[in-house]
C-alpha cells in the first residue's frame, strides 16, 4: 500500500499540482478534462517522492501532487492518479481495486476520509508530531531499501531465468514475463523469510521457470504437479490447510483444484502464479523449520539447507535424503550466484 491516508472518491483538482515525468516533478496546471483519485495524503514530500516512484513502477503515466495548507500553516501534498480517458471512472476503479492496492479485492478498498478527518493528523503537539515523524522516516527508509532490493535482484535475476528456460523449452521467456515471475519470487521469500538464492534456484530445478504440469507419470486425478514450484495436488492440499491454520492473510478457501466456483479449464494453480510462489515459499520455509532452522537468521548451515532442499521434493517426514535432488538444486544455486555476481 501507498504510504498515508488513502481514500476512495472521484474528484478533479483545481490546484496547482506536481507531475511525475521520468522520476523528475514539474509543476503544472491541472488538465481540466483529467479525472482522478486520491490515494495518499502525506505531510513530508518525501514520502510522497515514494509514493510516485512506487505509482511509476505500476506503469501509471499519469500522477499529481496537490499542495493543501492547512488552516494552522502547515502544507501537506496529496497524491492523486489521474486520467484522461473518457471511461475514467471505470479505470480508477479497476486501479483502486487492483491486487497492487487492495489485495483483498474488496469493493471498498480504501475509507473515505473528508478534510475533516484528514486535517486533524497535522494539528498535533510539537513532541507528537516529532515522534510520528521520526517513526515515519524510520518507516520511510526501511522500505525505501526494501524497493532497492527488490529492483536490484528483479536486474540480476532476469537473464538467469531467460536462460534456464530457453534450456528447457527452447525459446525465449521475455523479459516482461521474467520480470513478473522474479517479483513475485522476491515478496513472497520475504514474506516468508526463506533464502532468496536457495528459493529461487529450488524454482529452477523443478521448472525451469515454466508454469507446466508435471511429471505423466503422475499425471492421473489428483495427484500430478503443477507450476513453477511444481507442488503435488495432495500437497498443496496440505500447504494451505497448514497455511490457513497459521491465519496467514489473502488465502483462498481451497487450492484451485478443487474450487468449483472457478470454470473446470481454471482449476489448476497454473492460473495463480503469485499464490504458487507464497505456497511453494511457505513450503520451503516450513521444511527449513523441520531441518532445524529457527525461522529467523538467514545465515543458515549448509546442511539444514540440503536436508530441506530434500524435504521439498520427498516429503517433510521423508527418513533419507535425495543427494541427487540436492546436488541439482545446489548446482542451479551456484548459476545463479554467479549470474547475479555473488
Amino acid at each position: 500500500f501507498l504510504i498515508g491516508a488513502g481514500v476512495g472518491t472521484y474528484f478533479v483538482a483545481k490546484k496547482p499540482v506536481y507531475e511525475a515525468v521520468d522520476a523528475t516533478y514539474e509543476f503544472m496546471g491541472w488538465n481540466p478534462d483529467t479525472h482522478g483519485i486520491k490515494v495518499s495524503s502525506n505531510l513530508n514530500f518525501f514520502y510522497t517522492q515514494l509514493n510516485l516512484e512506487m505509482l511509476k513502477e505500476m506503469g501509471i503515466k499519469r500522477a499529481y501532487v496537490e499542495q493543501i495548507k492547512t488552516n494552522e500553516g502547515d502544507i501537506f501534498y496529496r497524491t492523486i492518479v489521474g486520467t484522461t480517458d473518457r471511461n475514467h471512472e471505470q479505470t480508477l476503479e479497476k486501479l483502486v481495486k487492483s491486487e497492487y492496492f487492495n489485495p483483498q479485492k474488496s469493493e471498498k478498498p480504501y475509507t473515505i476520509l473528508t478534510s475533516q478527518e484528514i486535517l486533524p493528523l497535522y494539528q498535533e503537539t510539537d513532541v507528537e508530531r516529532e515522534n510520528r515523524m521520526k517513526q515515519m522516516e524510520k518507516e520511510f527508509k526501511i522500505r525505501l531499501s526494501a524497493i532497492k532490493e527488490k529492483q536490484d535482484y528483479i536486474r540480476l535475476t532476469i537473464p538467469f531465468m531467460e536462460e534456464r528456460y530457453f534450456l528447457f523449452n527452447k525459446k525465449n521467456l521475455g523479459t516482461e514475463r521474467a520480470k513478473e515471475i522474479s517479483g513475485y519470487i522476491f515478496e513472497a521469500s520475504k514474506e516468508f523469510k526463506v533464502p532468496l538464492a536457495d528459493y529461487t534456484a529450488l524454482i529452477s530445478h523443478e521448472s525451469k521457470f515454466t508454469n507446466k504440469e508435471g511429471d505423466l507419470r503422475f499425471k492421473y486425478k489428483g495427484t500430478h504437479s503443477e507450476g513453477y514450484i511444481q507442488m503435488r495436488i495432495p500437497t498443496q492440499q496440505l500447504v494451505l490447510k497448514m497455511m490457513q491454520k497459521e491465519g496467514i492473510k489473502n488465502l483462498p478457501k481451497k487450492i484451485p483444484f478443487e474450487d468449483k466456483t472457478l470454470p473446470k479449464e481454471k482449476r489448476s494453480l497454473i492460473y495463480f502464479p503469485k499464490l504458487q510462489f507464497r505456497m511453494g515459499a511457505w513450503f520451503f520455509g516450513y521444511c527449513l523449520r523441520e531441518s532445524g532452522w529457527d525461522g529467523e537468521n538467514l545465515m543458515i548451515p549448509q546442511e539444514i539447507l540440503n536436508e530441506a532442499k530434500s524435504k521439498y521434493n520427498t516429503g517433510p517426514n521423508a527418513k533419507w535424503q535425495n543427494e541427487e535432488y540436492i546436488k541439482r538444486v545446489n548446482e542451479e544455486k551456484e548459476r545463479y550466484n554467479s549470474f547475479a555476481g555473488a
